[in-house]
């Protein structure tokens, strides 16, 4: 049971980082550009501040691993409960 307690913080902690990380970049590189608005062309514009399919993969990929840690938990304190 002691390994499903570490996979489960492990999926948390990494899930919840790369989610962050993709959307701090994400939002990151749009605020640079966001003050540009007026002075580009907006076809570029659309283009330099959309969210790329990496970015994208890897909120999805965090917010599942996040979800599948947080049922591992639940399961680890379900089945502990049931045991005592």
């Amino acid at each position: 049971m002691r390994n499903l307690t570490a996979i489960s913080a492990l999926l948390i902690g990494a899930g919840f980082a790369a989610a962050l990380t993709a959307a701090l970049s994400y939002f990151t590189r749009y605020s640079m550009f966001d003050a540009l608005h007026g002075e580009i062309d907006s076809a570029l514009y659309l283009r330099i501040t959309a969210m790329t399919s990496f970015e994208k993969a890897a909120v999805v990929c965090g917010i599942a691993a996040l979800f599948v840690g947080l049922a591992l938990t639940l399961a680890r304190l379900i089945g502990s409960h049931r045991s005592v």
